[in-house]
């Protein structure tokens, strides 16, 4: 039963629960008035952070594997700006701007080497990296290749080019075929998804012209 003093209900429950193990019930008490605990906002806060985690990993793991970096989940200073902006944002939304800054910086010498989650999450920066992925579409190939599980490699068909963002620049190797054997090492090039989705289209409609088009990436 709730006591006169809340103080002596929070003592009785210091004598009987571990603060660590508990905090939830600790928590609920506090909201129901049980208790006045001094320690309640920094709980709340690491249950909070706690229940982000599994987004920060994901996020981390897609950064990872797009910039061949390492940056760990444990380390507070690489999540703490992820942790926040999950509170704001989506996981979808986190990684379009990774995919975005990627794409925007990954060939300049300069700015290259800002592809960290200290700038990119940066609660100043973030806001205006979201923004102009989303005008502009530029990297959401890469979230969509993700999403799909199109690597380097795998080979392009009108259904699955149907899953691509038509605004969009994808990288892919176009094969002339003759006889549904490949002639010579391919082309290189940079087709718009809503191009790549009228080409195949047409050629599946023509006998006279075989290609085949290979994922390339970015």
């Amino acid at each position: 039963m709730k006591d006169p003093d809340p103080k002596i209900t929070l003592a009785k429950a210091k004598a009987k629960i571990n603060f660590s193990k508990n905090k939830e019930d600790l928590i609920h008490l506090h909201k129901a008035g049980f208790i006045k605990w001094s320690g309640f906002n920094r709980a709340l806060k690491s249950l909070e952070e706690k229940a982000l985690n599994p987004n920060v990993v994901e996020v981390l793991d897609f950064m990872n594997g797009l910039y061949g970096t390492g940056f760990k989940s444990t380390t507070k200073s690489t999540t703490t700006s992820i942790v926040a902006r999950l509170k704001e944002n989506s996981i979808d939304e986190l990684k379009l701007v990774v995919a975005n800054r990627y794409a925007a910086w990954k060939d300049d010498s300069l700015m290259c080497k800002y592809l960290t989650p200290d700038t990119i999450f940066r609660d100043s920066k973030f806001p205006k990296y979201l923004e102009e992925a989303m005008r502009t579409k530029q990297g959401e190939s890469l979230l969509n290749a993700k999403k799909i599980g199109l690597a380097k490699g795998d080979l392009i068909t009108l259904d699955l080019s149907k899953t691509f963002s038509d605004n969009d620049i994808y990288k892919i190797k176009v094969f002339s075929l003759r006889g549904g054997v490949r002639i010579g090492s391919g082309q290189v090039e940079k087709m718009y998804g809503k191009d790549i989705k009228r080409t195949l289209k047409i050629l599946e409609n023509r006998v006279d012209v075989e290609q085949e088009y290979i994922y390339e990436g970015i």
